[in-house]
């Protein structure tokens, strides 16, 4: 096979492939040759691109989080537990909701389970409490002043 290749694919075989070069199998031979010229991730180019994510504007925490793991994995921050100590401080800097914001930067030694279980808390009132809001308005009425049937003049 390697002599249809050439001779530059016999010469960089033999020094990729080692002392048992001769004794590779065709699947390891391609392997060899695909780890040789796999293009590797430009790691400060990926952690700049981390480092610029922000929140969308549609988007929830979780995928926003979700987001972040993907791209963690391309920049090769190291094991799980480094990744989830890695993406709060990327996350809550760069949320859409000031509201939220503060909230997460008030707990003190905040962990990414923590802030993904307040910021999912906090989504989910901030989408019912708006359905709430006529009966609030009604009773918050109901104590005013009545200013409607007050005459004033002559």
């Amino acid at each position: 096979m390697l002599d249809r290749a050439g001779r530059y694919a016999q010469t960089l075989f033999y020094a990729i492939a080692g002392p048992n070069a001769d004794a590779k199998t065709f699947d390891e031979t391609i392997a060899l040759f695909e780890a040789k010229f796999e293009r590797k991730p430009n790691l400060l180019h990926e952690r700049s691109l981390f480092s610029d994510m922000r929140q969308q504007k549609e988007e929830s925490v979780a995928q926003f989080e979700l987001r972040l793991r993907e791209k963690a994995e391309v920049c090769e921050f190291g094991d799980a537990d480094q990744v989830d100590r890695v993406i709060p401080v990327q996350l809550v800097p760069n949320l859409c909701n000031l509201e939220l914001k503060y909230k997460l930067l008030e707990t003190e030694d905040l962990t990414l389970e923590t802030a993904l279980a307040k910021a999912k808390l906090f989504e989910t009132l901030r989408s019912q409490v708006p359905h709430m809001g006529g009966k609030q308005q009604a009773v918050d009425n109901h104590d005013a002043p009545n200013s409607v049937n007050s005459v004033s003049g002559p």
